[in-house]
């Protein structure tokens, strides 16, 4: 069958016709559902009792587990007695499972927030543990390094040789000395009783203002989060939208900390980690509040992994998180002066403390000359 002109462009201009109908039906039902997809996600993720949601959230029904290695001086005699280097055995992991869960709910319907206490109960599991928690570690004394940095950076200066005669005096009476020998359940955990503490307290009150002080004069690397826990956290519910879902509002009734030295690292930004709001991708930048290490953490896209069968985004601590504010301009309220080295940054919650970044064999680096070599492994330190 032939086609005049005059019918081909009728035909044409049919199915330009049709075409544009598609197209707008394809595009108004992707809409649709799109919309369909965010009212179910605003529906079921909302952080209220009843949803089956919020009951993961509240007790996350999950094994957590929780590896910690030690390093342990093999010469403390020579090390503390004759000025020798250190050398250290890397032991463990010593493996504790996490028991996460929330407490004393409080929901504001009006600007849509939830406020609880946050609890985290962690114990041993011998049979993943490649060490057993009685075995005894040679370690700096961290009570006594804590004192002495914090009087270095915080005492006034004209009172500064006094205070430190002062503690010197405690520290003999006590019998201190730069190393220690505990049991990796006591260094953890469990604690020991630091009596001490209460009399450097009360020397520097005149002095100083004083941090945080210890939980019944007891020292633990993580003995104050066991018996604490991580505080009172006021974050976005999702009954008012899922955009900043879970951001946190507000932590101990602060809305920023005071730790720092600028408005910018004072900032409480993001979430608990545990969850964010949709639609992630790996162009984002998630922010991540922990209250242990002080500030908020930026965590950046790293690789696509599978768990269980679910494609999901793989995000980390960038590499410059703990870079010096050379290197990363956002640090220079972190840490400014000589003393700032990359992948070491001070804990000012913490007076007195240090942290590293993940990456510890960057650290490792700029203290290999007072170090034995232990081997440094990039993919495990």
């Amino acid at each position: 069958m032939k086609l005049t002109a005059s019918r081909s462009r009728n035909i044409l201009k049919i199915l330009g016709f049709f075409g544009a109908i598609s197209f707008l039906l394809g595009t108004g039902l992707f809409v649709f559902f799109n919309d369909i997809i965010r009212f179910f996600m605003q529906h079921e993720l909302v952080l209220i009792e009843g949803k089956e949601f919020y009951d993961i959230w509240r007790e996350l029904p999950i094994p957590i587990y929780q590896k910690i290695y030690m390093f342990n001086i093999t010469n403390p005699e020579e090390y503390a007695n004759e000025g020798a280097k250190p050398i250290v055995q890397e032991l463990g992991p010593y493996v504790f499972r996490g028991h996460w869960m929330k407490t004393n709910m409080e929901w504001d319907e009006e600007d849509g927030t939830l406020t609880y206490k946050d609890i985290k109960e962690y114990t041993f599991v011998p049979e993943m543990s490649s060490g057993d928690q009685e075995e005894m570690v040679y370690t700096l004394n961290g009570p006594l390094l804590a004192v002495i940095n914090y009087v270095e950076d915080y005492a006034p200066f004209l009172f500064r040789s006094f205070v430190a005669e002062l503690i010197n005096g405690i520290f003999e009476s006590y019998n201190e000395t730069l190393l220690i020998h505990r049991t990796v359940r006591e260094l953890v955990y469990e604690g020991y009783h630091e009596p001490m503490v209460a009399d450097l307290s009360k020397v520097v009150e005149g002095f100083l203002t004083i941090p945080t002080k210890l939980v019944n004069n007891t020292f633990g690397i993580l003995h104050e989060r066991k018996h604490i826990g991580d505080g009172v956290f006021k974050i976005k519910s999702g009954m008012n939208g899922i955009d900043d879902y879970a951001s946190i509002q507000q932590w101990n009734n602060q809305s920023v900390v005071d730790w720092w030295n600028g408005d910018a690292c004072n900032e409480i930004r993001g979430t608990d980690g545990v969850q964010y709001a949709p639609g992630v991708t790996q162009n984002h930048t998630l922010s991540l509040f922990n209250p242990n290490l002080c500030r908020t953490i930026p965590l950046e896209y790293e690789k696509d992994v599978t768990v269980h069968g679910i494609k999901t985004l793989r995000f980390g601590m960038a590499s410059n998180t703990f870079a010096t504010g050379e290197e990363n301009p956002y640090n220079k309220c972190y840490c400014e002066g000589s003393s700032c080295r990359s992948g070491i940054m001070p804990m000012n919650c913490k007076k007195g403390t240090i942290n590293t970044n993940n990456k510890f064999f960057l650290t490792i680096i700029v203290f290999v000359v007072i170090l034995q070599p232990i081997g440094i492994v990039k993919e495990i330190h």
